[in-house]
C-alpha cells in the first residue's frame, strides 16, 4: 500500500423614474469589480480552512463547547484529504473559487434543522471537486468519481483505509419510483428527490415478514396537519407526532411555544430543546443541567432517565485521555481505544490500494 502524508500532498421592481439612477449604480459597481479576483482557497490550505470553519459552525450551533476543544477532538476529513491527494495525481479536478465558497457556506451555515440547509452545504461541497474516474474504475473516495457516481467501498473492512472501491452510478428518483430501504451491508445507490420520501410497503402486524423490506416507493411528503407515521414522511421543517396525533406539525423557532411532551424534538434550531418550564424552545441543557426530555447539548448525553431517585442529568461526552468503556461516547472524532479516548489513525492519501477481500462462502 503506497500512501502520501496528507500535509505533503495538499494543501429585484424599479419604476421608470428610478431606473436610470439604479442603472448608473449597477454600471459603477460593475466597473469596480473589473480586475478583482474571486476569493480562493488553495488546495494546500483547504484542510485547515475546513476544520476552522467546521469548528466555528459546531461551536455556534451547540455541538462543541468551545473552539479549542473542537480543534482538539475533531480530525481532518479523510474524504477531503483523499480528494486533495487525487487532485495531485490526476483523478480529481480542484476548483479554488468553489472551495472558498464552500468554506464560507460552512462557516456561516444556519443552525436550522432542515433539509434545505443540509442541501445548501452539500451543493457547495459538490462544486469543489470534479472526479475523473469513470463508472467501474477504481476509487478511494466519492470525489474521484465522475458526476452522478459514488465510490462503492462497501466490501472494504473499516480498518483498511486504502482498500479500493469502484465508481457506481447514484440516481435521484422521482415519484412512484422503487427506492432502496436501509439494510445492513447494502450500499445505498439512489434516493428519492427532496419532495418525496421512500415509503415502505404496508405490513400486516399479525403476519410480519421474516426479513425487513428491501424496497419502498418514492411518495410525496405531506404537509402540516396531515396524517403520518414517520418523520421522513413530513415536508421539510415539519416532524411527525408519532406518539399521539400521528400528524405532521411545524417545528418551533427559538423562543416560540412548543409542546414538551412530544416524543421527537419540536424545535427548529439544532441545539434547541423544548423547555418544560416555559414550554418554549430554548438552548438545550449542558453538562450538570437537568434533561427531563432526554435532550442535551450536542456535546453531552442525558443520563439517569427512568430513575425517580436520581433525576436525569446531562453528562459531558468524554474528552481526550479520559477513561472509556463504551458506556459513554468520546467527544467528536475521538474513539475509545485501550480504555482511553484517543485519536484515530493519521489521515493518509491512498495512491495504490489493496483489493477488497473475497466474499465469504457458505461455511467459510
Amino acid at each position: 500500500m503506497d500512501t502520501v502524508d496528507a500535509v505533503t500532498a495538499l494543501p429585484l421592481s424599479l419604476s421608470r423614474i428610478a431606473w436610470p439612477l439604479a442603472a448608473a449604480f449597477v454600471l459603477v459597481g460593475a466597473c469596480d469589480t473589473i480586475g478583482k479576483e474571486e476569493p480562493k482557497v488553495e488546495s494546500r490550505d483547504l484542510v485547515k480552512e475546513e476544520l476552522d470553519a467546521r469548528c466555528e459552525y459546531l461551536v455556534r450551533c451547540g455541538f462543541m463547547p468551545d473552539d479549542g476543544t473542537c480543534k482538539d477532538v475533531e480530525r481532518e476529513d479523510q474524504g477531503l484529504v483523499q480528494a486533495l491527494g487525487g487532485s495531485v495525481f490526476g483523478t480529481v479536478d480542484f476548483n479554488p473559487e468553489a472551495a472558498a465558497d464552500w468554506i464560507d457556506t460552512l462557516r456561516n451555515l444556519s443552525c436550522l434543522a432542515t433539509d434545505e440547509v443540509a442541501q445548501e452545504l452539500a451543493d457547495a461541497r459538490f462544486a469543489v471537486f470534479g472526479g475523473q474516474v469513470e463508472a467501474g474504475g477504481e476509487c478511494f473516495a466519492d470525489d474521484e468519481c465522475v458526476e452522478g457516481h459514488i465510490c462503492d467501498r462497501n466490501a472494504c473492512p473499516a480498518d483498511r483505509l486504502c482498500c479500493t472501491g469502484s465508481c457506481v452510478e447514484f440516481r435521484i428518483l422521482g415519484e412512484q419510483a422503487a427506492c432502496q430501504l436501509p439494510q445492513d451491508g447494502v450500499l445505498i445507490t439512489s434516493r428519492c428527490s427532496s419532495e418525496f420520501w421512500c415509503r415502505p410497503p404496508d405490513v400486516d402486524p399479525e403476519n410480519p415478514p421474516e426479513m425487513p423490506p428491501a424496497e419502498g416507493v418514492c411518495t410525496a411528503r405531506v404537509d402540516n396537519g396531515q396524517p403520518c407515521n414517520a418523520n421522513g414522511e413530513c415536508m421539510d421543517g415539519l416532524r411527525c407526532d408519532t406518539q399521539d396525533t400521528q400528524t405532521c406539525f411545524k417545528l418551533s423557532p427559538h423562543d416560540a411555544e412548543c409542546n414538551p411532551m412530544l416524543a421527537t424534538n419540536p424545535c427548529l434550531e439544532v441545539n434547541d430543546a423544548c423547555d418544560p418550564g416555559s414550554s418554549s424552545c430554548q438552548i438545550a441543557p449542558g453538562p450538570g443541567e437537568a434533561c427531563p426530555q432526554g435532550r442535551c447539548a450536542g456535546w453531552a448525553l442525558c443520563s439517569g432517565q427512568g430513575d425517580p431517585e436520581n433525576p436525569a442529568t446531562c453528562i459531558a461526552l468524554l474528552n481526550r485521555g479520559e477513561a472509556c468503556d463504551g458506556s459513554l461516547p468520546c467527544l467528536g472524532d475521538l474513539v475509545c481505544r485501550d480504555g482511553l479516548c484517543s485519536d484515530l489513525t493519521t489521515s493518509l492519501v491512498c495512491v495504490e490500494g489493496e483489493p477488497p477481500p473475497e466474499p465469504m462462502m457458505d461455511g467459510g
